[in-house]
């Protein structure tokens, strides 16, 4: 699993976030707040190897959630797809293929379908 996730805030209060390996992870319920939070996983501490591969990936999971927060729901899977190639053994890229499976299905009574709340 992860060492360090801090929350969308966080990240937008640092100083220099191109200082660290930072990638979103998940949009997650937390008591009391209305909306769901982003969290981002900090990977400064993985094996280089897997700092390397994560930083290479990142264009595309870049992409594939910006189709995923547009809805496009279809493009942002081939999009996980190409992540999950990229990362065999991340989890990221197959929890997302299962929220767009989810939504894909029009299971609208997922709870996935408040992911897509901003």
């Amino acid at each position: 699993g992860s060492q360090l996730l801090i929350t969308e805030e966080t990240r937008a209060r640092l100083v220099d976030p191109a200082r660290f390996g930072i990638r979103r992870m998940e949009r997650v319920a937390v008591v009391n707040r209305r909306r769901p939070v982003m969290i981002h996983e900090v990977y400064d501490d993985d094996p280089e190897p897997l700092r390397a591969a994560k930083s290479a990936a990142q264009p595309v999971f870049d992409e594939a959630f910006a189709l995923f927060d547009a809805g496009d729901v279809a493009r942002a899977r081939a999009a996980f797809e190409r992540c999950r190639d990229l990362l065999p053994d991340d989890p990221v890229a197959p929890l997302h293929l299962a929220h767009c499976d989810a939504l894909e299905d029009d299971d609208r009574s997922a709870p996935v379908a408040s992911l897509l709340q901003k």
